[in-house]
């Protein structure tokens, strides 16, 4: 039986759990998005259990850019998360889109990056930042491309540690205008960012459904709950969220060879990773039981109608034969982004991904991301695609990997 979501059931729950929002790790949003959560599961009559974990919490107090030459002024800026709190004074260098292949262009030409502030057009912020702070460089300012002169937001680090050096992030009409004032002479800037860290308890939610025959064996089912602080992030995550629990009122009326386990992870944008890697290490003996890892993140974007297929190399026949069988046509990815809480489950148990993704969208990580910018249709078809896929790896008696 094909899987078909309610396009109703998911707008709700969309618009519940940003209703909720901001859902910043560590604030009242983000506890009351996962009271929703928990409520709207206990309704499916499906087993919910709550799991704690510890992660480093990121509290930005305070953030400024100004220019020191050739002009004087305050400009318009965001904290990048997991920055390093200080003062950075000096030169910029504009190293494009903070790849290494712009930072090794100035080693090349004998040009110090050391104590300098280093400027990049990037949504790859953890990239740019370490780069620059492998070079030396005193502080880092990130040139974001979103519309309506919004930030983007992103973080620092990727590894779970705390930057050493201050960064802010600038919307486009203040990357346009250091850029200028860059050609127009020697540019000087100075960060101040304040930023506390300290450690903090979340909580991953775990929705079950047991399985009736190979109950042993697992189907995971997973998106974040989380987001960053400036918006309702809709796209990001609260339609993972929605698709969940609407294919869990869907799968809860059918019987499942295999047990399902959606899990709504937490603190995903920030670190990253905590609730995944927390819930991996917690259960790494279940690992060689789970089959497959379903992603479920940043759904439903209307600017690009073309759906990508990313997998894992020993689920791809599989998946691409579900969606032919379905009539859709996706284009074809390589292996998934590590971006998102698959991850672990790549890194410690080497268990196959499927992720279906949209088109990331220009309120991508910014205050934009709203419940009135998703397009709910797109929105269905892709939770038509990806639910059918995690309905055939629960049921089939025999999977081809």
């Amino acid at each position: 039986m094909p899987v078909s979501v309610s396009k109703k059931n998911i707008k709700t729950y969309v618009e519940e759990i940003c209703a909720r929002s901001p859902r910043y790790a560590g604030t009242e949003g983000e506890i009351k998005s996962r009271e929703y959560i928990v409520s709207e599961g206990e309704k499916l009559g499906v087993n919910v259990e709550l799991e704690e974990f510890e992660y480093m919490h990121y509290l930005p107090l305070s953030s400024k850019l100004e220019t020191l030459a050739p002009v004087e002024g305050a400009l318009d800026n965001f904290p990048l998360h997991y920055a390093g709190s200080g003062v950075a004074e000096g030169e910029v260098i504009y190293v494009g889109y903070g790849t290494r292949q712009g930072f090794d262009f100035f080693s090349k030409q004998g040009i110090a990056i050391k104590g300098k502030i280093v400027l990049a057009e990037t949504i790859g912020t953890s990239l740019a930042y370490s780069l620059a702070q492998q070079h030396g460089a005193s502080g880092v300012v990130i040139l974001t491309d979103a519309p309506d002169n919004l930030c983007r937001a992103g973080t620092a680090t990727m590894n779970r540690e705390a930057g050493q050096i201050p960064a802010v992030l600038v919307p486009v009409s203040v990357g346009r205008k250091l850029l200028t004032l860059m050609s127009s002479g020697q540019l000087k800037l100075r960060i101040s960012l304040n930023g506390a860290f300290s450690k903090k308890t979340s909580s991953n939610i775990i929705m079950t459904i047991p399985g009736t025959t190979i109950p042993d064996e697992q189907i995971v089912l997973n998106a974040h709950y989380d987001s960053f602080n400036l918006g309702k992030h809709a796209a990001d995550n609260a339609a993972g969220c929605a698709a969940l629990l609407e294919l869990l009122r869907i799968f809860s009326k059918r019987k499942s060879r295999r047990t399902i386990k959606a899990i709504m992870f937490g603190v995903e944008e920030i670190g990253p990773f905590w609730g995944s890697f927390a819930y991996v290490d917690r259960h790494a003996d279940e690992l060689p039981n789970i089959k497959a890892v379903v992603t479920f993140g940043t759904l439903g974007n209307p600017y690009d109608f073309t759906f990508e297929l990313a997998t894992t190399k020993e689920i791809r026949a599989f998946a691409l034969n579900v969606v032919e069988q379905l009539g859709y046509e996706v284009k074809y990815g390589a292996e998934p982004m590590p971006v998102s809480d698959h991850v672990p489950f790549q890194v410690k148990g080497a268990i196959p991904v499927v992720w279906l993704m949209g088109n990331l969208g220009i309120f991508y990580h910014t205050a934009g991301d709203n419940p009135e910018t998703l397009d709910y249709d797109k929105l269905k078809s892709l939770l038509d695609i990806e639910g059918q896929i995690a309905y055939e790896l629960a049921t089939r008696k025999h999977l081809p990997f």
